[in-house]
């Protein structure tokens, strides 16, 4: 079981709620290192052994430093070989603005794989859990001498990825020296959470016109039939992925030769119902403010199936890359809530779609 530190300055009676929310779940055994002055902190972390470190974001009530301070002397250690082995470190806090304080930092971002509120820690234990073991097992496979740039995606055969995706292994493989903080970092920022070569299960079933919640039959139809084009490299345990090309070339030799992405969700669900068997599937409908339920993508603020047609683009915290998709936002979702969940994460309307949204806010106020 993978052991992460969780280094805190708060007494300890108020650092054991997060701590039991974690260790419940058996997948990570998380122990509180109360924050010691610098020297003593340097010095337990090179003769500790721990897989990850989990940091409280307000360090420096009881000590003189902060997380990200520690975070950035803990690189530089690594890369000088001081510390013997990379690790993967996370950031936490109780503070409520936390995230959306944290998302215009954009230096402070190179350092930690995740940030969570402690909030969000309590509600989401077993996923968080299992992300942070993913961590950890991810940083230990790259640190073997077997570990090759194919086993970080594990593309499947017959799935073409863009090249310049393939360069950018590369050069992290080669020109950086394959440093695992680097590599999960990019694999995580660049091609799990953003669409591209790999969806996520709420874009899988946009594309397929399935609506999740009103299906019993969804995880059947992932098991039985999908699962051959699942998303298996690193990170694969912590973050469910497919992928796309893998979709759509199942598609065409197990439902349909014509284009899945031609069809209405309800054409799409009635030759799944037909194929697969499966009868308890329903189809996505358009929300509100849409015309089209030719869905491809998904709205950023609510998840829901949305035709690219009808949404707003985005720009998001970090310039696109070649092979990522460009992301939207429903007017609906804009519309509720949608605009304090751009600040917050640090996301913007794209300045061409500024008129449509002025358009759109005033109809849907007749």
């Amino acid at each position: 079981m993978n052991k992460f530190f969780y280094i805190d300055d708060n007494p300890p009676s108020l650092s054991e709620g997060i701590i039991s929310y974690l260790n419940s779940v058996d997948a990570i055994n998380v122990v509180l290192s109360e924050a010691k002055p610098w020297g003593e902190e340097i010095d337990i972390l090179q003769s500790e052994q721990y897989d990850g470190l989990l940091l409280d974001w307000k360090l420096g009530k009881v000590v003189k430093y902060d997380a990200e301070a520690l975070a950035s002397q803990i690189r530089t250690l690594i890369s000088q070989r001081v510390l013997q082995k990379d690790f993967p470190i996370l950031l936490c806090s109780a503070t409520k603005n936390f995230k959306s304080n944290f998302a215009h930092d954009q230096l402070s971002h190179k350092l930690f794989l995740s940030i969570h509120t402690k909030d969000e820690i309590a509600n989401n234990a077993a996923q968080i859990a299992i992300e942070m073991n993913d961590f950890a097992e991810a940083f230990k496979q790259i640190q073997t001498n077997s570990f090759k740039k194919e086993n970080l995606l594990l593309v499947p055969e017959k799935v073409w990825i863009d090249l310049r995706l393939e360069g950018e292994i590369s050069a992290l493989f080669e020109i950086e020296n394959k440093i695992p903080h680097n590599l999960v970092q990019f694999l995580l920022l660049e091609v799990i959470n953003k669409p591209g070569p790999l969806i996520n299960g709420y874009i899988l079933a946009a594309r397929l016109g399935i609506d999740i919640n009103k299906s019993e039959d969804w995880n059947n139809l992932l098991d039985q039939h999908l699962s051959g084009f699942k998303y298996r490299g690193i990170l694969s345990n912590g973050w469910k992925r497919w992928w796309a090309e893998g979709l759509e070339q199942w598609w065409e030799s197990e439902i349909s030769t014509s284009s899945l992405r031609s069809k209405s969700a309800k054409q799409r669900v009635k030759l799944l119902i037909e194929k697969t068997g499966l009868k308890n599937l329903s189809h996505a409908e358009k929300d509100k403010f849409c015309f089209g339920s030719e869905f491809w993508t998904i709205c950023v603020a609510t998840n829901r199936p949305l035709d690219p047609v009808d949404g707003l683009r985005i720009i998001p915290k970090t310039p696109m890359l070649p092979w990522q998709e460009e992301q939207f936002i429903s007017p609906h979702g804009l519309l509720d809530d949608g605009v304090e969940f751009l600040k917050d994460n640090n996301l913007r309307l794209n300045p061409f779609e500024q008129e449509r949204w002025e358009k759109l806010r005033t109809a849907s106020k007749k």
